[in-house]
């Protein structure tokens, strides 16, 4: 609460008078806070370091705050002079708190636009990363079924064609295959060295890609372009 106060006077703190920044500050800790922390955990947004309620929702509060306050321009005329005209605009006759208001307002959603558009750009980088990994996860799973019907004599032909196409579209599960017994031309010795290590190897391998694509379910719509990406054997 005390954090979310002096964030919000922040940015008024050159215009605001003692009473102000006392006002401006206790709203910010003692309603802005508590609320913004309460919406979040309604939300499931996970925030341990209270980032958002303190410096998003308490730094807009006080930024529009700046609207509202008016300094001791007697005082500020006196110690000043007319060196800080942008503080001093503030005790000029013509000046006007709707005008004032609308400003701050232009300027909170400069900020909002400014911050999100780069923010979606370069966290849209990350989850497309991760869309693209976890398309590792199909030919991983290819792989543990194949692995059981590999054993069937009557089928090692058919399946070898189909393990040498997850293969060759996973590098990860070709580096596994490879440690038992895998080739470019299929199974050195037909079937595969210890299966039951292999196929455990492969359960690992899709767990550990399946925890790490959260974004996968929210950001279907980087899925396509994802897909295109894995075909590219440099960014396998």
């Amino acid at each position: 609460s005390t954090l979310s106060g002096l964030v919000a006077i922040t940015s008024c703190c050159d215009v605001a008078t003692s009473r102000s920044s006392l006002c401006i500050g206790s709203i910010a800790g003692f309603f802005i806070y508590p609320t913004t922390r309460r919406l979040m955990d309604r939300l499931y947004l996970d925030d341990p370091v209270d980032a958002i309620p303190v410096h998003w929702a308490a730094g807009l509060f006080g930024l529009i705050s700046g609207a509202f306050c008016r300094p001791d321009c007697q005082y500020y005329t006196g110690i000043l002079g007319v060196q800080r005209k942008e503080q001093l605009r503030f005790c000029a006759n013509d000046w006007d708190v709707g005008k004032q208001l609308l400003a701050q307002v232009w300027g909170v959603l400069t900020i909002c636009g400014w911050v999100g558009g780069i923010s979606g750009i370069v966290w849209s980088v990350f989850a497309l990363s991760e869309c693209t990994r976890s398309k590792e996860v199909v030919h991983i799973q290819t792989a543990i079924d194949l692995l059981g019907d590999i054993l069937t004599p009557s089928l090692v032909e058919e399946k070898q064609a189909q393990f040498k196409a997850a293969a060759s579209r996973s590098t990860l599960v070709r580096k596994i295959l490879r440690r038992h017994g895998w080739s470019s031309g299929g199974w050195q010795a037909g079937t595969p060295q210890s299966p039951s290590t292999l196929q455990r190897k492969l359960q690992v391998a899709k767990n550990q890609y399946a925890e790490t694509t959260l974004e996968t379910k929210i950001m279907r719509i980087l899925s396509p372009l994802a897909s295109l990406l894995h075909r590219c054997a440099l960014v396998r």
